[in-house]
């Protein structure tokens, strides 16, 4: 929920009247990770799986630990920066909302 509500505060601050390559691989980028996330957790009963020994003891009940049934462990929870875990649809899509917000503030520059 909060990945589409991401979504659409990018496209709502997007002016589609000047093009803009940079803006465009941004929202592609955030596209594809909100589509990835919601695909891996909907390809897994409506959670997110995650590596058993990353997740806090705090957000457990969010998560479903990776087993050699996870469908699409590729696209789960399995990336560790500091003490969070990330998915590479998160990593898109963040990378994607820090391009389209790097060419919205470079465009009210030039």
């Amino acid at each position: 929920m909060i990945h589409s509500l991401i979504v659409l505060a990018v496209l709502y601050r997007s002016d589609f009247d000047r093009s803009s390559w940079l803006r465009f691989i941004g929202l592609v980028l955030t596209i594809s990770g909100v589509c990835a996330n919601l695909f891996v957790v909907w390809a897994n009963r409506g959670r997110m799986p995650a590596k058993e020994d990353m997740i806090p003891t705090e957000i457990q009940d969010r998560y479903d630990t990776m087993h050699k049934n996870t469908k699409f462990s590729f696209l789960a929870d399995w990336i560790p920066f500091r003490e969070w875990i990330f998915s590479p649809g998160d990593l898109c899509l963040w990378f994607g909302v820090a391009i389209v917000l790097f060419d919205r503030v470079w465009a009210d520059f030039v």
